[in-house]
Formats: structure tokens, sequence, C-alpha cells
């Protein structure tokens, strides 16, 4: 039961998010493949997975490539907004930054199907992810909850979203 009329005709409606275009998909995913031939490593694009902030782009490649790769990268990508990680024994991902990165309205995410139709016991919406869907957090199966990072990191966003969401769902009885 939304018990939030006034709450949500309050938030300030901004642009829909801009999805990034299959051509930065395809020009970054150029970049990767040239950096792979420039630095001699060897493996398989297997997916890029687009998101409001950053585009994230999945190889099969061996940890020693990975390292060639990424030391190529870092020249053609800003070294600070390259993050790169392993997911399985071969399978890394790397995460770019879209050429326009996103903002998401909170009204936006609460206007979501997937807000309104949500099964949770403490729903927290925590913002839009890969494939731009939102991403959201049931409070009830993290009741002991540690908010931590440097400033500007987004602890104070995060703590508004928990308010925000709560009031979305229930009244104040």
């Amino acid at each position: 039961m939304t018990h939030t009329t006034d709450f949500l005709s309050k938030l300030k409606p901004t642009e829909p998010v801009r999805q990034v275009t299959a051509a930065e998909i395809q020009r970054k995913w150029d970049l990767i493949s040239q950096a792979m031939a420039s630095c001699g490593a060897k493996g398989t694009m297997i997916q890029a997975v687009p998101g409001p902030r950053v585009t994230r782009f999945e190889l099969e490649i061996s940890k020693a490539d990975a390292k060639k790769l990424c030391k190529q990268l870092g020249q053609s990508v800003s070294a600070n907004s390259l993050l790169a990680r392993w997911t399985s024994e071969n399978r890394l991902s790397l995460e770019i930054p879209n050429d326009v990165p996103q903002t998401v309205s909170a009204c936006e995410l609460f206007h979501s199907d997937q807000w309104k139709n949500t099964q949770m016991t403490l729903p927290i919406m925590l913002g839009m992810g890969d494939n731009y869907t939102p991403v959201m957090l049931d409070l009830a199966t993290a009741p002991h909850l540690l908010i931590g990072g440097c400033s500007g990191s987004g602890k104070s966003v995060f703590q508004q979203m928990v308010l925000a969401s709560l009031m979305q769902k229930y009244s104040p009885d």
C-alpha cells in the first residue's frame, strides 16, 4: 500500500535517463580490442552491459594477459576511472565510464514497475544498475548495516534513499 501521493509529487521529475548508444558501446568495444592487439593479449570479448554511469565489458582472458591489457587501457582511459575485477578464474570485468554519465532521479526509480510490484518486506531503493534496472535491498535481510566511505562517496544520499524508501511504502502509523 502506498501512502505517499504527496511525497512523490514533491520530487522534481527530471529528464529520463539517456541510454548508452550502440555506437558508444561499439567504440569502447573497439578500444578494448585495439588495446588487446597492441599489447599482444589474447582473450575473448563476451558481452557489454550498459548502465547509467558505466558500461561493463566482460572478457575471458588469462591473468597475465589481463595485466597487460589493463596497463594498455590505462593509457587510453583515465586510470582512476577504469575499474577491473575478476568475476571468476578467467573472467575479467572492465567498467568504463560512459561518455555522458547519467544521474537517475528518485522520482524515476519510485515510479518503476520493480518498485511498485516488489514483494520485499522492507524495500530500500538503491539506484539503477546494469541494463538500466532498479537495484533494491530488503532491509529485513540486513538488519545490521554499516554505512562507510570517503567524502563524496554517497553515504548521505544512501541514507536519504533509505528514509525515502520507507516513507514511500509505509505510513507513520
